[in-house]
């Protein structure tokens, strides 16, 4: 009687085990299925996170455009500042002959003996095949202005960097730099320079987006080392 008792009782917890089991997976396949989200659940969701997502994009463009201005104006410093560098060089060693040349200057039957050291026209430009020395042939692009400056010796640097051509009939070398702006192939302003070959003359360009360009000369009347007058334009 005994072990039959006993075998009932185990039978018994294994049906409450059993029941217990099946109750518990009952509840987590409840549980299971409800999970998620509803409708207007995604909807306010949504409409709290899209004002956050926009400004964040709206951040980026600006930030994107602010980078994009900075190297701008930093590619535009760096090249006014190669632009200013080229022109006072080229204004430094106008004049300039070597001493210890044995030739005359100016040289003897030679244009340049007309010419002075700096010549400037105001409101000026020219072709890129037009002599400079015979003068402007158009107006200057937004009233700009040009610069010719003449020098001899060697190894003097003319407004492109190369070395002054050595002269076949034993006359000093004689270089010109003429700065001035015209539209490119694009149609876009820039700061030309212009130099004489062996056989002709060169232009070059030297920076993009330069719209105009001004000088403004100091003339010294009584050799005392103080300009005495200002003017727009250099003619001798």
């Amino acid at each position: 009687m005994k072990s039959w008792r006993v075998g009932v009782h185990k039978r018994s917890l294994g049906q409450a085990e059993g029941d217990v089991s099946e109750h518990a997976r009952v509840q987590l396949r409840g549980r299971h299925t409800l999970a998620g989200f509803a409708l207007p659940e995604v909807l306010i969701s949504m409409g709290l996170t899209l004002p956050v997502v926009l400004s964040v994009i709206v951040l980026l463009i600006v930030t994107t455009e602010q980078q994009a201005l900075c190297e701008q104006q930093l590619i535009m410093e760096q090249d006014a500042q190669f632009a200013l560098e080229v022109i006072a060089r080229t204004i430094e060693q106008a004049g300039h002959r070597d001493m210890l040349d044995s030739e005359t200057w100016p040289p003897s039957g030679s244009a340049v003996a007309t010419v002075p050291p700096v010549t400037g026209w105001d409101n000026a430009s020219m072709t890129a095949t037009s002599n400079p020395l015979n003068g402007p042939v158009v107006a200057g692009l937004m009233g700009s202005d040009v610069l010719i400056a003449h020098f001899a010796g060697t190894g003097l640097l003319n407004c492109a960097g190369l070395a002054l051509p050595a002269q076949s009939n034993g006359a000093a070398d004689v270089g010109y730099s003429v700065f001035y702006v015209a539209r490119g192939a694009a149609n876009e302003p820039e700061l030309r320079c212009k130099y004489p070959s062996t056989t002709s003359w060169v232009s070059e360009p030297l920076i993009a987006g330069v719209e105009t360009l001004q000088f403004l000369f100091g003339v010294d009347r009584d050799a005392d080392g103080r300009s005495e007058e200002h003017t727009s334009e250099l003619r001798h």
